[in-house]
């Protein structure tokens, strides 16, 4: 099944400006490999002597990427970064809030809390246009500040959309910045005209999405706060078939906490129901258990060849009920045990190079 689901890969043209940025600020580019578990050598990528980079891997570069840049950013100019504990508290703050106006009003007040850690956020309404804008306060507007400043507009707009269980139509998005030299999958995530040399980084949607009522419960938001928000944009082209952009989410999820979400939780991270998921992963020729066990299928085989893992941890990690019923699904899918798969000197798993143990 795995060797059905198809592999795409993203350019590495596109994750050259990203890199360019973090060489200009002195950032260590070995370090992010070995952070992000990038297989591909990071001199080929340099060199461009690989065309693509496994979606996963891209995936993970740019996230890693970008937390490295924010760092850098805000060394620069004396302060600390946000953070992904804090990112997290923003969530659980919003979610209890009776609209997205309330959400936004209470982001912003957390924000406040955090000083010039979470800059400035607000909320302006002129007539039928609302508008949220998010000031960095930073001194260093170049294309580093650009990025980092992007995917923070990108986050508060899966957030807003995921409040209130559908996407947030964008009438424009304005960044505080000159347009780069170098094309960048972040520019055209929003699928909203993008203005640059704006006074503020902003969102601009129409007012009446205000009144919408936050859909989502604590309970819901528990079950996807490690995923989320998931890099679709980033991930590969959004016209991709929707069973590759779950798998990479699934694997992404195996990778980077040890076990993959359920179907209820995918279906909340695409904005939809979760029958609508199933029905359409089953028109696409798969379902959602085929699908998660593949995914679990590989990375079971690239710990049983790349490490000395016991069997019982990779059984936790793959979110199993114990080691037994590891063993008994591996040797469904592979025929053999964990065992004497590790025992293997060609092991299958060399094909799964995306999924490198996390530390």
């Amino acid at each position: 099944m795995a060797g059905s689901l198809g592999r795409r890969g993203i350019a590495v043209s596109y994750a050259q400006p990203l890199l360019e940025q973090l060489r200009r600020l002195d950032g260590d580019l070995h370090a992010l490999w070995h952070e992000a578990h990038i297989e591909t050598p990071l001199q080929a990528v340099l060199g461009q002597e690989v065309a693509a980079l496994p979606a996963p891997e891209f995936t993970r570069l740019y996230r890693h990427g970008v937390g490295m840049l924010e760092r850098r950013c805000c060394e620069r100019e004396g302060r600390r970064p946000l953070g992904k504990l804090a990112v997290n508290m923003l969530c659980y703050c919003v979610i209890h809030c009776g609209t997205l106006r309330e959400a936004i009003e209470r982001a912003a007040r957390f924000n406040d809390a955090m000083a010039d850690r979470g800059g400035e956020l607000r909320l302006q309404q002129q007539g039928a246009q609302a508008r949220f804008t998010m000031d960095a306060h930073r001194r260093h507007r170049d294309e580093a500040a650009l990025w980092v400043d992007l995917t923070g507009l990108y986050f508060y707009h899966q957030l807003f959309s995921w409040l209130i269980g559908q996407p947030l139509p964008l009438r424009e998005v304005s960044v505080a910045y000159a347009r780069p030299e170098q094309a960048n999958p972040l520019l055209g995530m929003f699928a909203a005209p993008l203005s640059f040399d704006q006074p503020v980084n902003a969102l601009s949607f129409d007012a009446r999405l205000l009144d919408h009522k936050v859909l989502r419960s604590y309970a819901e938001l528990e079950t996807i706060i490690d995923c989320f928000p998931f890099d679709l944009g980033l991930a590969g082209a959004p016209e991709s078939a929707l069973r590759e952009q779950v798998r990479l989410l699934l694997l992404d999820a195996l990778q980077h906490r040890g076990r993959a979400p359920d179907c209820s939780a995918v279906a909340q991270l695409f904005r939809t129901s979760t029958a609508t998921l199933r029905r359409r992963l089953r028109a696409e020729g798969i379902s959602y258990a085929e699908l998660r066990a593949a995914c679990q299928r590989e990375a079971a085989q690239y710990l049983l060849a790349h490490t000395s893992m016991p069997v019982d941890d990779i059984a936790a990690r793959l979110g199993m009920s114990g080691d037994r019923a590891f063993r008994r699904a591996f040797r469904q899918w592979t025929g053999t045990s964990p065992s004497s798969y590790r025992l293997r000197p060609n092991a299958e798993s060399a094909q799964t190079p995306s999924l490198a143990p996390s530390t």
